[in-house]
């Protein structure tokens, strides 16, 4: 890898975000760190499927 990055090696980065909940309080220490992250996961794709209209008439957000 060297110096620089250039244009056509550059991607857009995007993050997973995961709710500190899941990461501090005791109630879900049980949880693996694979489950809390894929949590984070079908967080990002609700608002992916929010952007994409794919909710039902109740508001209620559904992933394809």
């Amino acid at each position: 890898m060297g110096e620089y990055f250039k244009v056509n090696e550059v991607n857009p980065i995007r993050f997973v975000m995961v709710p500190k909940v899941l990461l501090k309080n005791q109630k879900y220490k049980g949880l693996s760190l694979g489950a809390k992250l894929a949590y984070g996961l079908l967080l990002d794709r609700m608002e992916l499927s929010k952007k994409n209209g794919w909710y039902d008439d109740e508001g209620r957000v559904y992933i394809k």
